[in-house]
This record gives structure tokens, C-alpha cells and sequence, in this order.
């Protein structure tokens, strides 16, 4: 009776190991795109990255390639910035993606004003996306604003 419980608990464990290790990790990703938020100041969309040669192409086992498209619905502003960043595992740390710095966001500063990452590689490991999008009204004293957009899977 011995040797049947042993050779048992022996079968489980070995299953159960077998189970464990066989779990499979994905990349954030999307069940459709694009993904669109909007607020009353901006339109953020996470699309499909572009066939674009430069770009890394995606390995769906280690990271995917989305592209970053913000819409300015508000109207005239002074200056803009966008950044975008992916969780790191068991810690609060984000992780930069992208940055659209003032000059790369010029567009922005007009109404209807659009900008695009085109190369944003999210690893396996995210499980959300956060874009942070800075901006100015361009009036003199103005403190900046601050808007941040969570896109999870």
C-alpha cells in the first residue's frame, strides 16, 4: 500500500511540474485594434505598427510592435509632449516606449493636430500600456496639464 502512495504522489508531482513549466507567456496584445480613448482633449489610438522596413518585426512569444497615434480635439496650445511606458513585473517601475518630445509634437499644438510613434515593442511581460500626454495652453504663467490614458488587454 506504501509503494502505491509514493509512486502516486510521485505521478502528481511530476504532472503538476510538468503543468507548471508548460505555461505559456504572450505579449500584450490587443483582441482588436486599433484601441481609442478620448477625453475632451485628446484622441490616443494604439494600432498596428506599418510594414516599415526600420521596424523590428514582432515576435508574438516575446513582444509585439504597435503604433502610438494622438489627436489634438482641443485647440490651440502651446506645447505638447507624449510618453508612453509599460509596466515591469512585480514592481511599480513603468518602462519607456516612446517619447514625443516638442518638437516631435509640434502637430499636436494645433487643433485636429496629429502625431505617431510608429515603433512602440511591448514585451511579453506588460500587461498595460499608460500614455501620459503634457501639455501647455501657451498663455504666459500657464502650469502645465497632465492627462494619462491605461490601455490593458
Amino acid at each position: 500500500m506504501r509503494k502505491h502512495r509514493i509512486w502516486i504522489v510521485g505521478l502528481l508531482s511530476v504532472l503538476m511540474t510538468f503543468g507548471i513549466l508548460t505555461i505559456k507567456t504572450q505579449a500584450l496584445t490587443f483582441d482588436e485594434l486599433p484601441q481609442v480613448q478620448e477625453s475632451d482633449h485628446w484622441i490616443i489610438s494604439i494600432k498596428e505598427a506599418t510594414n516599415d522596413t526600420r521596424i523590428e518585426k514582432p515576435d508574438p512569444k516575446k513582444f509585439d510592435t504597435y503604433e502610438l497615434d494622438i489627436q489634438n480635439k482641443a485647440g490651440q496650445l502651446g506645447s505638447v509632449i507624449v510618453r508612453a511606458y509599460r509596466d515591469e513585473a512585480q514592481t511599480n517601475v513603468r518602462y519607456g516606449l516612446a517619447v514625443l518630445d516638442e518638437q516631435r509634437s509640434e502637430e499636436l499644438t494645433k487643433l485636429d493636430g496629429k502625431a505617431v510613434y510608429s515603433a512602440m515593442s511591448v514585451t511579453e511581460k506588460a500587461k498595460k500600456i499608460e500614455v501620459d500626454v503634457l501639455w501647455t495652453s501657451g498663455e504666459e504663467g500657464d502650469r502645465p496639464y497632465k492627462e494619462t490614458f491605461v490601455f490593458t488587454h
